[in-house]
């Protein structure tokens, strides 16, 4: 009876280990995510194209949407494989994953110092286990230096999304160079060199441009905008405009001293009152805000002495009315 009790016994342990080794379930494939989009990132919008070399000198808050909507929805669907989903990442960035790939592409001061090319332009690719990132240089670095706030570097990152995958192919690279090429087919194709500037950094010859129907200088890049707000301000005060490269412009006259400057609003800027169907905040009698957009917390401050009067005529302006 012993001896049939430990044969039970030794059968229930052999069994009960057989159990314990038997391998884990497979991870399930990625699939597109559900909660769309994610906590640090916003949706999508349509932007203006920025021509030229003036790619690299976009707004933070405007540069992930352009790289988003450059490429036509098939070239995302084809190079990543399927249906896609994308979002602008932590203010400047182009998130788009699709069930097998992720690719974040953004506008950098990465230096490029590779003896590949994408579009044309000097690359470097640098190829990891899972993934691939490629620096496209937009501008020379000498040309870069003479432009502050200029990023003069697209960096395109994509990674397998499966835990375990590795791109033994090389094909997280190869995506990333066709996203780019189209990219940069629509942004920052041929175009208008950056403007030159004097030995003070101002644009020089100035050329005041109009504000665009619908936009104003919203989403514009900046030594445009800047030449957008002289235009505003020279119409609405007179004077001598001067505009610098990083999205400003100065305004003298006999009397008074005016600075334009296209920016974005603090997480903690509220708006206190409207002009003209805008909102706006205000410091002391000098210094005043002006949002731009519903959708976007682009805004320009205007400091030094701007009548009201004067200010409600300039706002529609500003906002491309």
């Amino acid at each position: 009876m012993r001896g049939r009790w430990s044969g039970i016994l030794i059968a229930i342990v052999l069994g009960l280990q057989a159990c314990g080794s038997e391998p884990p379930p497979p991870t399930p494939s990625p699939a597109l995510p559900t909660d769309w989009p994610t906590q640090q990132g916003t949706a999508v919008r349509q932007v203006p194209m920025p021509a030229g070399q003036l790619l690299g000198y976009l707004p933070e808050l405007t540069a992930g949407h352009v790289l988003c909507t450059a490429p036509a929805p098939e070239d995302w669907t084809t190079a990543l494989q399927g249906e896609v989903r994308a979002e602008v990442f932590l203010t400047d960035r182009c998130h788009v994953v699709s069930a097998r790939f992720e690719l974040t592409a953004r506008l950098s001061n990465d230096l490029v110092t590779g003896s590949d090319t994408v579009a044309g332009r000097r690359a470097r690719v640098d190829r990891q286990q899972a993934a691939s990132d490629l620096d496209v240089e937009l501008v020379t670095e000498e040309v870069a230096k003479r432009y502050p706030g200029l990023r003069p570097t697209l960096s395109v990152t994509v990674r397998l999304r499966e835990v375990t995958a590795t791109d033994e192919q090389g094909q997280t690279g190869q995506i990333a160079k066709t996203l780019a090429e189209a990219m940069l087919r629509r942004a920052g194709g041929a175009g208008p060199e950056l403007p030159p500037l004097n030995d003070k950094g101002e644009i020089t010859p100035l050329t005041p441009r109009p504000p665009v129907p619908g936009l104003g200088v919203a989403d514009q890049p900046y030594p445009v905008a800047a030449e957008q707000l002289c235009l505003i301000l020279r119409e609405a005060l007179g004077g001598v405009p001067v505009a610098e490269p990083r999205g400003v412009c100065t305004l003298s006259t006999r009397t008074t001293r005016v600075v334009a400057t296209l920016t974005q609003a603090s997480r903690d800027r509220g708006y206190q009152g409207s002009v003209a169907g805008r909102p706006v905040a205000r410091d002391g009698a000098e210094q005043v805000w002006i949002g731009l957009r519903d959708d976007s917390a682009q805004q320009v401050h205007l400091a030094g002495p701007v009548p009201e009067e004067v200010l409600a005529a300039i706002v529609p302006r500003l906002t491309g009315r």
